[in-house]
Formats: C-alpha cells, sequence, structure tokens
C-alpha cells in the first residue's frame, strides 16, 4: 500500500505514476515468485485522522508492507509499528520516520536536503550564507534553516538571520536585496518550485555576483524551462542521481529505462528515484522469503546489508545509522552539481556524506 497525498497536491501525480510504474516493471519481468505485485493507494488528504485511518486500512487489508509518499508520517508511523508493518522507502518527512523500528529509508529526505545546502556552501567557499525561504506551512524559517546553518557552520561559514516571505510572493528582489546588503555572498534558496523561479530572477536582478544554492527538488522540469538561462552557475543539491547520470550509471540507466517503458507521466525527480527504489526494495525482499507477509517482510528488512537501490549509495539496515539526526537515516549521501548551458553537472561523480564530507559507494 502507497500511503500518499496525489489527490490533495497534484504536483506529485508523476511520482505516484512512478509508484505505478515501478510496480509494473516487476510484474513484467515475471512478479515475485510468479504472482502480480499489486499496488493499492490511500490519499491522507492532509489530514492526520485520514493518515491514521490509511494505516488502519493497510493493517485490514494484510498489506505485508507500506510504502509513503506524504507528510502524514507523524499520525499513521505509531500505527504501522504496533502492527509490525515496515515502510519501505520511507519519506522522512517525520521526526517518528528517523526513531521508529518500522522505518526503512532509502534516502536522506528532507534534513540531508538542508544540511546538504550547508555543506554546500562550505564546498564554494562562501563567507556569510543566509537562507530566503517560504517557509511556514509547515516550520518557521527558523526551524528550516537549522540543520543547513549547523552544516554551513561546521565548515567554517557565518550564516545570517533568514528571511522569508508567504508562499506565492511574486517579487522576490526586496528579500534578496536585504540578504546581500547584510553581507551574505551565498544565497540558499528554500521554497517551493514557482518561488524559486522568482527567486532566481530576483538574484539575477539585484546580486548578480551572489552564489546561489538551491535543492534539485525544487527545480521541475517546468522550471528549468522558465529559467532557461538564468539557470547556469546556480548550484544545486540532489538526493539521487540525475537522469543525466544514465550514460555512466548502470542503476539510473535501469531507472530512466523502466520509467521509458511503463509510464506515460514522468518524473525524474529525487522523489520519483526513491519511489522506483522503494518498490524495487519490496519486490527484492519479497523475493527472498517463502512465504510473504509483514513478519517475513520485516525480518528480511532487519538483516538486510549492503543492498544497492541502484540511484542511491548502498544501504545497510542491520545496524543503527550513525549520524547527529536518527538511527533509521541510514543515507545521509547528497550530490552535488551545478547547471551549464541548461544541462545538470554534477561536481562529485559520486554521493557525498554532508556530516563528514566522505564519499559514499
Amino acid at each position: 500500500m502507497l500511503i500518499d497525498q496525489s489527490n490533495t497536491q497534484g504536483a506529485y501525480d508523476g511520482v505516484v505514476a512512478e509508484y505505478k510504474a515501478a510496480a509494473d516493471a516487476v510484474n513484467a519481468a515475471g512478479g515475485v515468485h510468479g504472482r502480480p505485485l499489486e499496488l493499492q493507494i490511500c490519499d491522507t488528504a492532509l489530514n492526520p485522522n485520514t493518515a491514521a485511518s490509511c494505516a488502519r486500512r493497510a493493517i485490514e487489508a494484510g498489506a505485508p508492507a507500506v510504502m509513503d509518499l506524504s507528510f502524514g508520517a507523524t499520525a499513521f508511523t505509531p500505527i504501522l509499528q504496533e502492527a509490525n508493518i515496515a515502510d519501505v522507502g520511507a519519506s522522512m518527512t517525520s521526526p517518528a520516520q528517523f526513531t521508529s523500528p518500522i522505518s526503512f529509508p532509502l534516502w536522506a529526505g528532507g534534513a540531508g536536503n538542508l544540511v546538504g545546502l550547508g555543506a554546500a556552501a562550505g564546498r564554494l567557499s562562501c563567507q556569510k550564507a543566509t537562507m530566503v525561504t517560504d517557509a511556514g506551512a509547515v516550520a518557521s524559517a527558523g526551524e528550516t534553516a537549522a540543520a543547513a546553518y549547523g552544516a554551513a557552520r561546521a565548515a567554517g561559514v557565518d550564516t545570517g538571520d533568514p528571511i522569508s516571505a508567504p508562499a506565492g510572493t511574486p517579487d522576490w528582489t526586496s528579500q534578496i536585496a536585504t540578504a546581500t546588503k547584510a553581507g551574505a555572498d551565498c544565497l540558499l534558496l528554500v521554497a517551493m518550485p514557482a518561488d524559486v523561479v522568482a527567486q532566481i530572477k530576483a538574484a539575477h536582478t539585484v546580486a548578480p555576483k551572489a552564489k546561489i544554492i538551491t535543492l534539485g527538488a525544487q527545480l521541475s522540469e517546468a522550471s528549468v524551462k522558465a529559467l532557461g538561462s538564468l539557470l547556469d552557475g546556480v548550484n544545486v543539491v540532489n538526493l539521487a542521481l540525475p537522469k543525466s547520470a544514465a550514460t555512466t550509471d548502470p542503476g539510473v540507466a535501469k531507472w530512466v529505462k523502466e520509467t521509458e517503458t511503463h509510464s506515460s507521466n514522468r518524473d525524474y525527480g529525487a522523489e520519483s528515484a526513491n519511489a522506483w527504489a522503494a518498490v524495487k526494495l519490496f519486490a527484492d525482499v519479497a523475493a527472498r522469503v517463502p512465504e510473504i507477509n509483514a513478519k517475513s517482510i520485516l525480518d528480511e528488512l532487519n538483516q538486510l546489508t549492503d543492498y544497492d537501490p541502484g540511484v542511491f549509495p548502498k544501504v545497510s539496515f542491520a545496524s543503527p545509522a550513525t549520524n547527529p539526526i536518527g538511527p533509521r537515516l541510514f543515507n545521509s549521501g547528497v550530490v552535488f552539481a551545478h547547471y551549464d548551458g541548461g544541462k545538470l553537472v554534477l561536481d562529485s561523480p559520486t554521493f557525498i556524506d554532508p556530516y563528514t564530507g566522505k564519499t559514499l559507494d
């Protein structure tokens, strides 16, 4: 079962299509033990009560595992934990997912994104970095900036007070100007895709010499087209290897090929990479057990080591993760890139742990 919010937030339609495409790819290859993989979907509608009911529905349906694309994990994780049902490829959108023993994430989630921003500021030798954000719906600007600023300061970068404006603000020139007038030579842009477009345009107008660092997840294909040459030089933190890596990386090549074969609603962002990898993880683990049920899947996941998700670094679930965030953040890797001539160019050929600076397999 996929617990999601697709009917509420249409921006995730392409990601939901990726879950379906991955399941279709598994079935096209013979399914699991010769049986087709069926994906059921429960929409939380961004309502915690509905999120909890999705978890209970998974239990009643006898789902051997769930996947989630939702901000409702605070409501559904305790229910799944009590029933010992694994959350495979957890979204990492709630503190509960960083500690729950039924959480099996393949990526660094939002925390990894933010820490990656701070680490990027250090890699770019920024003197002072300031976050400009439309935070407010889920967290305050200060809360959003905390992880990024911690990593930046650890790298010797000074930080300015985060500057925020409501989502949908059409003109960000005053916010960008405030940041740079206070000495920021690097701008950490964290916002919804439409707002990031407006932020980058404003930065080119009032702060053309400032280094821009943003998240790959915020730059949709529409945003890339809208910005055109304005993206050149913009630095990006990604949680997954981008589609452009398909020419050199076999895991990415497989992801792209299966998506092109089984989905007409294609999305190649990190969320879609996680969707594909989560379905593949469940199918791989289910193929290892003689009888597929919640207990057998959970037991097998708990002894899994050196698993290669294809689009993320290898992960091992057998021991707690060691990082400042939580024991279930098994993969803290990010990739650093920048735009040049309208194309995303990797600055590092593989993943980097933003907490330690070490290269990950």
